[in-house]
């Protein structure tokens, strides 16, 4: 049985190659001019910024206890305009700290 090398594509389908094939692949590629390049890691998506209402929702209190909350700087969160914004997960730590 013959070892495969797995490639995933950027498209999330695999490719399963034998060691040769692959090696074949990669001269080919470098006779066109192209090189081979190590992998990239795949950068984490950014956390997005949710309201004081979907705060709210996710521990289980009122949304302007939230807003309190954020008054009193007891979590972190940031002003824009009229409107508050949160990170989830700064949100969750404070809330951790304080338990």
């Amino acid at each position: 049985m013959t070892a495969l090398v797995a490639i995933i594509l950027p498209d999330g389908r695999c490719l399963a190659l034998a060691p040769e094939a692959l090696r074949a692949a990669l001269a080919a590629g470098e006779a066109f001019g192209l090189a081979a390049t190590p992998p990239t890691k795949n950068a984490a998506a950014p956390e997005r910024w949710l309201t004081s209402e979907q705060i709210a929702d996710l521990i289980g209190v009122h949304s302007t206890t939230v807003e309190a909350m954020a008054k009193r700087g007891e979590i972190p969160s940031i002003r824009a305009g009229k409107a508050l914004r949160f990170k989830f997960s700064e949100v969750e730590a404070a809330i951790g700290a304080r338990t």
